[in-house]
């Protein structure tokens, strides 16, 4: 570096006249000194061009020129990306709503007798068991993970919990909402077994088959919503009893509640 510096004051010495004597007193003609001062010129030129190209060779001058030098051959730092988590406010609102639900499924407690005496208000507890269940199966496409899924699988687990309580509760009820309600119709109605899982219908009617088929048909859909697992009939107590069979789903198996009944959710 300092012999560019060293040749490029030469040349421009060289090609001022005002500012030097001429070259005569070294016995050069005065058309040398233009010959001169241009090949000083060019071999400065050559001389730093060579340097660029040579990042090895060490570097002088002002402090502030190294650093200048040093930052024009210093490789460039790659800058690590930091990645955030992106919670919209969708998932926001559904996580918000999720810790509600848990906290509520926590402290629940059954409905009493008289909050269960009618078929309006066994419909709204089904409702209510849809409705949690929609809750979980909304998380489904959120995408959570971690903490957030382990949430909604507690919410899940809660739920299960509740509804092992709620639907006995609710089949037990059945029995003598349907028994007051076809008192008219000389028909006995009765929920019994473990869990109140049978459903037994008593009445002159019965003898006839079709009088079977036809009050099956009728209630074959409320059977299946309070997961019965078996309707009997018997023309009077003691005669044998014809039924049907149900598969209902577990209990506790948390469902989506539709038109065409119970759908269990993974």
């Amino acid at each position: 570096m300092i012999l560019a510096v060293v040749l490029l004051l030469l040349s421009a010495a060289m090609a001022a006249p005002p500012l030097r004597p001429g070259l005569a007193r070294y016995g050069l003609p005065r058309k040398w000194a233009v010959t001169v001062g241009f090949i000083s010129g060019f071999a400065g030129f050559l001389t730093i061009g060579a340097m660029a190209k040579r990042p090895d060779l060490p570097i002088t001058g002002t402090t502030s020129q190294i650093a200048m030098a040093e930052r024009g051959k210093a490789p460039a730092v790659p800058v690590a990306k930091v990645s955030v988590p992106i919670v919209s406010p969708q998932k926001e609102a559904y996580l918000a709503q999720l810790r509600r639900e848990i906290a509520s499924l926590r402290k629940y407690e059954l409905p009493l007798k008289e909050e269960i005496a009618s078929k309006e208000m066994i419909q709204l507890q089904l409702a209510a068991i849809g409705a949690w269940a929609k809750v979980y199966a909304d998380g489904s496409d959120m995408a959570l993970i971690g903490s957030d899924e382990a949430e909604r699988q507690t919410f899940k687990s809660l739920l299960a919990g509740v509804q092992k309580r709620l639907f006995p509760a609710l089949r037990k009820a059945e029995g003598p909402v349907l028994d007051k309600a076809l008192w008219e119709s000389d028909i006995d109605v009765a929920t019994l077994g473990a869990g109140f899982n049978t459903m037994r219908f008593t009445g002159g009617l019965f003898a006839a088959n079709r009088n079977i088929k036809s009050v099956q048909d009728t209630f074959e859909e409320t059977a299946s919503l309070l997961r019965f697992k078996r309707v009997n009939y018997e023309w009077y107590r003691g005669a044998g009893s014809q039924g049907y069979d149900m598969s209902p789903i577990g209990d506790d198996d948390v469902a989506s509640l539709s038109v065409a009944g119970w759908t269990a959710l993974p």
